[in-house]
């Protein structure tokens, strides 16, 4: 990660190399299209952190917004958090 410079480049590196899924806390990786995504989420799921991303190249949305605030706050952006809430 330390050979991304812009946001550009993390975002073609992610793009490239993250695939969308969650790595659960008995080890497995769970890719989007498996049956047992949405099955085992509640008792497998956690919040990855960048490492664990690196290391399974693996992240849902949530890790993946993570890993950007990361790189950002490790790379002098100011970053502020939006939440939305639908009535």
């Amino acid at each position: 990660m330390n050979d991304i410079k812009t946001p550009e480049e993390l975002l073609d590196y992610m793009s490239n190399n993250i695939n969308y899924g969650y790595l659960g806390k008995n080890g497995r990786v769970y890719h989007y299209d498996d049956l047992d995504f949405n099955l085992d989420w509640y008792e497998q799921y956690i919040l990855e952190t960048s490492d664990d991303i690196l290391n399974n190249l693996y992240g849902n949305c949530w890790d993946q917004v993570e890993f950007e605030r990361d790189w950002f706050l490790k790379n002098g952006y100011e970053i502020k958090t939006i939440y939305e809430i639908r009535k």
